[in-house]
């Protein structure tokens, strides 16, 4: 039996909780509209800063 890799385990568990929390907020938010855009836009950005800032740092070659 093969074993399963830790990271990836973890990684697809959170993509599955991140998909269940948008799912839930989208239908909270009804027909929101632009709002509901601007704000999950807005957290997005929050949220992947650092993935993005980290990634920039690693490979900028410095």
């Amino acid at each position: 039996m093969r074993k399963v890799n830790l990271l990836a385990l973890g990684l697809v568990l959170a993509a599955a909780v991140a998909r269940a929390v948008w799912n839930l907020a989208a239908k909270k938010a009804g027909t929101g509209g632009v709002p509901f855009l601007w704000l999950a836009s807005l957290c997005s950005a929050v949220i992947l800063a650092p993935l993005g800032i980290w990634g920039i740092l690693a490979f900028s070659g410095q």
